[in-house]
Order: structure tokens, then sequence, then C-alpha cells
């Protein structure tokens, strides 16, 4: 909590150290790409995720806010004989609202590049789990019943920007997130807990600018 108090209060100070004079806003649209680091005996499968934000532009700062959906796929090989069982799948689904600050380092006539950082609130919004037995039975367990919370991570990244007219960016994003409080609480080990890990991603979004490139 006082990392996130620490985080709005310095985006304040550049907020009134960058005057006003300059403001606009934009709002974009991306998907992004998730990889997690899950530990032994587990393997990523394709998680992905689609965003919307609202931004607005101080001169070099950008204040952006907005909702993401997201989903996390991975196995887990268990090798579990007293359960007969073989592997297990998880599929996760969250609901994630990004709070980030960025500043520009550079800017050219068609290009541009940012480093942000922030907090990013999450919402577990559904969990299943495939169980594959060494007999050959599939079981799908939907709708887990978990002690879902609020957890909050960490978000730094680069942006590079590129032009596509006076009003369009296209962005790329690669990112690094950092668990500091979990969104689910431990209930079976290796069964219904909801992973809380480090993960990294790149995002690709299309952003709308109110207002030409040129006269930024």
């Amino acid at each position: 909590m006082k990392k996130i108090v620490l985080f709005i209060s310095f985006s304040v100070l550049c907020i009134n150290f960058y005057g006003q004079e300059k403001n606009y806003l934009s709002t974009e649209f991306d998907v992004n790409y998730n990889y997690c680091f899950t530990g032994n005996n587990t393997h990523n499968n394709f998680s992905y995720g689609f965003s919307l934000l609202v931004s607005e532009y101080i001169n070099k700062i950008k204040i952006s806010a907005g909702i993401n959906y997201s989903r996390l796929y991975y196995d887990y090989n268990m090798e579990d004989l007293f359960y007969s069982i073989k592997k297990r799948e998880y599929k996760l689904e969250y609901l994630k609202f990004p709070v980030i600050s960025s500043f520009k380092i550079f800017s050219g006539s068609r290009t541009s590049l940012r480093i942000f950082t922030g907090f990013v609130f999450s919402s577990v919004r559904g969990y299943s789990i495939k169980s594959y037995y060494l007999n050959g039975k599939t079981v799908t367990e939907n709708d887990l019943l978990v002690q879902k919370q609020l957890g909050v991570s960490w978000l730094l990244g680069i942006t590079f920007s590129k032009k596509l007219d006076n009003k369009l960016l296209l962005n790329i994003s690669p990112f690094f997130n950092y668990p500091i409080l979990p969104d689910g609480r431990n209930q079976s080990p290796g069964y219904n807990n909801i992973p809380n890990y480090i993960y990294v991603g790149v995002k690709i979004g299309i952003e709308y600018l109110f207002k030409d490139y040129n006269s930024e």
C-alpha cells in the first residue's frame, strides 16, 4: 500500500512540474501475450489478454488507466500415483485494472520511446481444472470455489510507438510484472491454489490521439 501511495504522489508531482498547457487525451486498444514463470513440473500454454486504456498526455508524462481481460493457461505434470493422476491443465480468467505512468525518453518525427511503470489490480473471474488420469479418464472441474481477493502487482516496461497518421499510433510494449498482493488465498497445495507468478509479456496496441501527433 505504501508503494501505491508513493506512486500516486510521484504522478501528481510530475503533473504539477510539467504544467497543463499541452494536455490532451487518447484511447488505446491492445492485445497482449503473457509468459509466467510457473516453476518445476509445469508448462506454459498460450496465455493472452485484451486491454482498453484511456490516457492523458501532460507534456512528456502520460497517465493511463483502464481495464484488461486475460486468460492464463498452464499444465502441471503430477504423476501422482495415489490419486492416479498424470497431469492437470489449469485455466484462469482475470479482470485487471492497470494504473500506469510513462515518461518519454526519445521522440522523433515518426517514432518515440517511453518507459512506463505502475500498478495492476486484479480479480479472478473464472477458474477450472482438467485432470488426466493414468487409466485414460478425463475429468473437468469448472467454476471452482476459491478464496478470491483483490490482487496487486507492479508493472515495468518500455513502449515503442510508430506514427501511422496524425492521430494513430502503433504501440509495442514489452513488460515485466511482479506480484505484490496475491489475488487468491492458498487452499489445497497443488490443487485449488491460485497462482501468483512473476511473468513477462508484450502488448501490441493501436492508440487514437485526440490531437495531431505533429502538434505534440
